[in-house]
């Protein structure tokens, strides 16, 4: 049994172990050991959209994710901006480029700064201000880059873009479906009444394919007789070509031999008979030619000639009218040939010379108003040919001419008339008519 002293002595030493412990614990857990390392501060400024509020001071101060610091303050800053102190190991070497952002955890609390960049330029000073970037979202914290956030922010823009285009179009054409749905009703109901038209018809359309099948039943019995006859008629003419095969067989030496006499006429036609025949078409193609020549010739004679066979024509014509009235007043007066007339037959003799000469240029009015008439058209309507217009303009003025002794011997006539007494005198109108 140990002594009152030594009882006293262990249980202090526990007494000791046990407040040491509890000091080094109480250290741990209130991070203690973090006073007793160096640190320099600095400012990390956020905006107000960032949201920095979520932090609070002690949150952690990370770089690369691995704990350096911690957040000692938060203040209202210059304009819509937050101040953040933090207090970092001053081991670790920052530069005034470096680049830090908020992170906030997607589940849960505990918002903390992180660098992801501790910079290459000129390193920080005691008190240097940084600017704060905000939390990449849910996208960063899977992985992400800035490069692929961007591509996802462009792609979103192009989507936006794509919906508003397409909510556009659809906007245009949201009538004109309208008018096609609109269609398409009345098209369905056009198919129902087709259908109900087609199951009303499908009896009669069924008896009308049955009575055709029958049709066609009857029709392929018919080619089916015709096709065994076709087949008999195919053996015979088989045995028939087989008999003429045999026949040229037998006479194929007289087969050749005729031939031969072909081949022989055909060369006898090409040596003899073609030039004779070359020679007659030629012959015939002068011919041809000089009779074009005379017809060509004979129709220049025949306009140069025009003239007087015109005025012999009318010759003929003007002795042909004579000769008329000359039988007529014979036959009237045969005894005029025998007898002297008398005065007053001297008198009727003028008024008919008159008479006459009044009938001849009538006549020849006549005669020449035709053979304009004649001349001016054919039965297929009027002409316009260079030697006509010449032939028409010499009876134009044969016509006028006519004309001006039409009017003489009319005139004349009048005169006989009225020396005898047979008319009464009349005006200068009438007599001019």
């Amino acid at each position: 049994m140990p002594p009152p002293g030594g009882r006293n002595a262990i249980v202090g030493a526990f007494f000791i172990a046990a407040v040491a412990l509890a000091v080094i614990v109480t250290a741990v857990l209130s991070d203690l050991t973090s006073a007793l390392v160096s640190t320099t501060r600095y400012v990390v400024r956020f905006e107000l959209s960032h949201n920095a509020g979520l932090l609070a001071p002690g949150a952690e101060v990370r770089v690369g994710g691995m704990k350096v610091g911690k957040v000692s303050d938060i203040r209202q800053g210059e304009g819509d901006h937050l101040d953040v102190q933090i207090d970092v190991d001053t081991d670790l070497e920052l530069h005034e480029d470096a680049i830090v952002r908020l992170e906030v955890p997607v589940l849960g609390t505990g918002t903390v700064i992180n660098f992801i960049s501790v910079g290459t330029g000129q390193r920080a000073s005691e008190g240097t201000q940084f600017m704060g970037r905000p939390s990449p979202g849910l996208l960063a914290q899977t992985g992400l880059n800035d490069d692929d956030m961007e591509n996802i922010r462009r792609s979103i823009e192009s989507l936006s873009v794509t919906s508003s285009r397409v909510s556009r179009i659809l906007e245009d054409v949201e009538p004109r479906v309208g008018e096609a749905v609109d269609g398409i009703n009345a098209a369905l109901k056009d198919t129902q009444s087709i259908t109900s038209n087609i199951r009303e018809r499908l009896p009669r359309m069924g008896d009308q394919v049955e009575a055709v099948l029958t049709d066609v039943r009857s029709s392929v019995e018919v080619w089916t007789g015709l096709a065994t006859r076709l087949d008999e008629r195919t053996v015979e003419l088989a045995a028939v070509i087989e008999s003429v095969r045999d026949t040229i067989d037998t006479n194929r030496p007289n087969i050749d031999r005729v031939l031969a006499d072909l081949a022989d006429i055909t060369t006898r036609t090409n040596e003899e008979m073609m030039p004779a025949a070359l020679e007659t078409v030629e012959n015939a193609r002068t011919a041809s030619a000089e009779g074009a020549q005379l017809a060509a010739d004979a129709r220049a004679l025949f306009e140069a000639e025009a003239p007087g066979l015109r005025r012999t024509s009318a010759n003929l014509r003007l002795a042909s009218d004579q000769a008329k009235l000359t039988m007529l007043e014979v036959r009237r007066s045969p005894w005029r040939l025998l007898q002297r007339p008398t005065t007053r037959e001297l008198e009727g003799e003028l008024i008919y010379d008159a008479t006459r000469s009044f009938a001849q240029a009538a006549s020849d009015l006549r005669a020449a108003s035709e053979s304009l008439i004649s001349l001016s058209t054919d039965d297929r309507g009027p002409v316009d040919v260079p030697g006509r217009q010449r032939a028409i303009e010499e009876l134009h003025e044969q016509l006028m001419s006519s004309f001006g002794r039409y009017r003489q011997a009319e005139q004349e006539l009048l005169d006989r008339a009225l020396e005898l007494g047979a008319v009464e005198p009349a005006g200068p109108s009438n007599r001019g008519g």
